[in-house]
C-alpha cells in the first residue's frame, strides 16, 4: 500500500495461515423388510459419516425434506417408521444431515424401506329363510337364500379370485345348492375374480330345501374362497394362493372364525297329513304265545311333526317284552305301565313312515275269543291325540274242555203237555195228574187209578231250532240235536238263547213248552234244553166290542154272557191239551188305534181263562192272539 504524505512512498508487510476443510456424506440403509404389517428401523445415520467419522445424534442434525405417506422419521431418535395398513413394496422417505458445528456443513439422500408382503382374503356367509308356499311351517319347497361377501384383507391386490361352496344335511351328506354362487358385486368396482386392498366383493346363492335336508334337521353351509396375490415391484418373495373358509357372520357365538352357516329347521306337532296303522301276521294265537305286533306312522307332510308320544295299549292278560321294542329297526327303551307301552319324543320324517314294533305274551288267564290291540300318537305336551286309535286283532281258539259249552236237547212229542219227556215205564216225579182215587183198595182204603197203556213220547225229527247269533240247527230222525261249543261264556257264566221253529213241527203240532227257552251256561259244563210239542185241540174264541161293557169306573169289562161262556168252556177242556185262540175281529181299514184297543181287551179275556184255568185246568194252557180284519 502506500504511505506518506507523497504518493511514491510503499508500505509492504506479509503473513500465512492453515485451514482445515470439514465433510459430511448422507449414505442410504439397506433395512430388512417389515415381515408384519408395518415397523421401525433401526437407525439411519448408521452408515453416514461426519469427517470420515460416524454421524451420530451429537454431532448432526436431521431434517425430513420428503417421506411417503406413513412413513415417518423421527429426527431424535434416528428411526424411520411404517405405518400398519400400507401395501406391501418400497416407502421412502427423503432427509438431510447437517454439522452441528458447521451448519453449512450439509448432506441429503432417500431411506427406503420395505414392507413384506402379508396377502389375505376372509369370506362370510348369512342366510334367509323364505316361505316359498306361505304355509307358515319350514318344509320340502321352501328356500334359504345365502349371501357370500369375500373381502381382500391383505396388502397386495388378489387375482384369480374364486368360490368353492359345500352344502351339507345335518347328518353329515352332501346337498347341492339350487342356484350359485353368484359375482353381484364388488364396492370398488373391480371385475369378477379382482380384489383391490380392503375391496368387499358380493356373492349369491341359494338352496331350495328337499326330503333329504328337511328329515336330517337342517342345512350346513360354508364356501372356500381363494385366490392368488399380486406383488409389486419391489415385494420380496414369490406369491402363493390363499384360502379362507367362510364364517358365517355371527360372532356372539364366541367363534369369529370358519364357523359354518348352520339352518335348523323347527319340526312341527299337528294332527293333519298323519296316518296310523297297527297289524299283526298272527290273527290265530294260542295261550303262552308271543304275538309281535307293527306300529305305522305314515307322516305325507312336507314337514317334520315332532316330537309325538306313540302309546300302545294291550289286550288283558297279554305281557310285553320291553327288550323287543324297535323303532325303524333299531332297538330302543319304552316306557311301560302295565299295559301301556309308550315311545317317547318320536320324530317322524316328512313324506316318510316310521315303524314300531312290539312283542307281547299271551298269558293262560287269557279268555277265548278276539282281543283287540289299540295304538295312538298323542301330543305330549298337551295330551291331545294326534292320531289314532288305530286296532289289530288275535284270536284265541277256544279249548273244548276248558272254554266251551255245548247245548244238547230233544224236541219231543209232549202227550200229557206237562213239558217233560216222560219215562214210558213209569210216572214222571212231580208230574200233572188228575188226583183220582178208586175204592177197593186193601182194607177197603182207596186207591190210585189203574195204569193206562204206557205213552211213548217219540222225538220229532226235522224240526229247525235258532240261535240268537244266527246258527241253525235241525234235529235228527230221533229228536236229537246237539250244538257244540255252542257259547263261550264268562268267567261266571252266559245265557244262552235258543228258539224252535214252529213252522217245521208237523202240522197241527203247537210246542208245550216255553219258546224260545234261556239256558244259563257255564264255561267247560254242558247244558240241555228240551222242546215238546203235541197235537192240541184249538179252541177259538171270536172277539168284538159287543163282548164287553163299560163297569162302574168306567172301565172296559167282560159281559157276562163272556164270562159265563168263559167257565163252562174251561170246565169242558180242563183235562186237556188246549191251545185257545183269542181272534179279535176289526174292520178291514181299521187304524192302528183301533187294533191296539182290540189287543187291550184281548188282554182282559187271556187275563180271564188264565183265572179259571188255574183252578181246574189240568194241563200246559197255552193261548194265542190274533187280529183278523174283515174282508173288503
Amino acid at each position: 500500500g502506500t504511505w506518506g504524505p507523497n504518493p511514491g512512498e510503499e508500505v509492504t508487510d506479509s503473513d500465512s495461515e492453515i485451514v482445515q476443510v470439514g465433510s459430511i456424506e448422507a449414505v442410504p440403509e439397506v433395512f430388512p423388510p417389515f415381515e408384519g404389517d408395518g415397523g421401525t428401523t433401526t437407525s439411519m445415520l448408521a452408515s453416514d459419516l461426519l469427517n470420515n467419522g460416524p454421524a451420530t445424534l451429537d454431532n448432526v442434525t436431521i431434517r425430513v425434506i420428503d417421506a411417503d405417506p406413513g412413513v415417518t422419521l423421527d429426527t431424535s431418535t434416528a428411526l424411520i417408521t411404517l405405518d400398519p395398513g400400507y401395501p406391501a413394496g418400497e416407502h421412502t422417505v427423503e432427509y438431510e444431515i447437517c454439522s452441528i458445528a458447521i451448519p453449512t456443513l450439509c448432506d441429503t439422500t432417500v431411506e427406503t424401506v420395505v414392507q413384506a408382503a402379508l396377502p389375505g382374503i376372509e369370506a362370510t356367509k348369512t342366510q334367509s329363510f323364505v316361505d316359498v308356499n306361505g304355509d307358515g311351517y319350514e318344509g320340502v319347497g321352501d328356500r334359504i337364500d345365502y349371501e357370500i361377501t369375500v373381502e381382500n384383507t391383505g396388502n397386495t391386490p388378489l387375482e384369480d379370485v374364486v368360490l368353492t361352496d359345500t352344502l351339507l344335511d345335518l347328518n353329515g351328506a352332501a346337498l347341492t345348492l339350487t342356484a350359485g354362487p353368484d359375482f353381484v358385486s364388488a364396492d370398488q368396482g373391480s371385475p369378477e375374480g379382482e380384489l383391490e386392498m380392503g375391496e368387499i366383493a358380493t356373492y349369491s346363492a341359494s338352496f331350495t330345501v328337499d326330503l333329504q335336508a328337511i328329515n336330517s334337521g337342517g342345512v350346513e353351509n360354508s364356501v372356500l374362497a381363494e385366490a392368488m396375490p399380486v406383488y409389486g415391484p419391489g415385494v420380496p418373495g414369490t406369491p402363493e394362493p390363499i384360502s379362507d373358509v367362510s364364517d358365517n357372520g355371527i360372532d356372539s357365538d364366541g367363534n369369529t372364525e370358519d364357523d359354518p352357516t348352520i339352518y335348523r329347521f323347527q319340526a312341527v306337532i299337528t294332527s293333519n297329513g298323519l296316518t296310523l296303522t297297527k297289524t299283526t301276521p298272527r290273527d290265530i294265537v294260542e295261550r303262552g304265545q308271543t304275538v309281535p305286533y307293527t306300529i305305522t306312522v305314515t307322516n305325507d307332510n312336507a314337514f317334520v311333526v315332532a316330537p309325538v308320544d306313540i302309546v300302545d295299549i294291550l289286550p288283558g292278560h297279554f305281557m310285553v317284552d320291553p327288550d323287543s321294542a324297535t323303532l325303524d329297526g333299531v332297538s330302543v327303551a319304552v316306557g311301560v305301565e302295565g299295559l301301556r307301552i309308550t315311545w317317547e319324543g318320536v320324530t317322524l320324517p316328512a313324506n316318510s313312515t316310521v315303524t314300531a314294533t312290539i312283542d307281547a305274551r299271551v298269558l293262560n288267564g287269557v279268555r277265548a275269543g278276539v282281543h283287540t290291540n289299540t295304538v295312538s300318537v298323542y301330543d305330549p305336551g298337551t295330551g291331545d291325540v294326534l292320531v289314532g286309535p288305530a286296532t289289530a286283532d288275535v284270536r284265541i281258539l277256544p279249548e273244548a274242555i276248558f272254554d266251551c259249552s255245548d247245548v244238547i236237547g230233544r224236541v219231543f212229542e209232549d202227550h200229557n203237555g206237562n213239558g217233560y219227556q216222560d219215562d214210558p215205564t213209569a210216572a214222571r216225579d212231580g208230574g200233572i195228574t188228575d188226583q183220582t182215587y178208586y175204592g177197593g183198595g186193601k182194607g177197603d182204603k182207596l186207591s190210585k187209578a189203574p195204569p193206562s197203556e204206557p205213552s211213548v213220547e217219540r222225538g220229532i225229527p226235522g224240526v229247525r231250532l235258532v240261535a240268537v247269533d244266527g246258527t241253525v240247527i235241525t234235529t235228527d230222525e230221533n229228536g236229537l240235536y246237539s250244538v257244540p261249543c255252542a257259547a263261550l261264556p264268562a268267567d261266571r257264566g252266559s245265557n244262552f238263547i235258543l228258539k224252535l221253529d214252529e213252522r217245521t213241527l208237523p202240522t197241527g203240532f203247537r210246542p208245550t213248552t216255553e219258546n224260545p227257552r234261556v239256558v244259563r251256561l257255564t264255561p267247560g259244563v254242558m247244558a240241555e234244553i228240551n222242546f215238546g210239542a203235541s197235537i192240541g185241540k184249538v179252541v177259538r174264541i171270536d172277539l168284538g166290542r159287543a163282548a164287553f161293557e163299560t163297569d162302574a169306573h168306567g172301565a172296559p169289562a167282560l159281559r157276562p154272557a163272556l164270562d159265563l161262556g168263559i167257565r163252562r168252556m174251561v170246565s169242558e177242556i180242563s183235562g186237556e191239551a188246549v191251545i185257545i185262540r183269542l181272534a179279535w175281529h176289526v174292520a178291514a181299514g181299521a187304524d192302528a188305534d183301533e187294533v191296539a184297543q182290540g189287543r187291550a181287551l184281548m188282554r182282559l179275556v187271556e187275563k180271564r181263562v188264565r183265572e179259571e184255568w188255574r183252578k181246574a185246568g189240568q194241563t200246559q194252557l197255552r193261548i194265542e192272539t190274533t187280529i183278523v180284519r174283515a174282508v173288503q
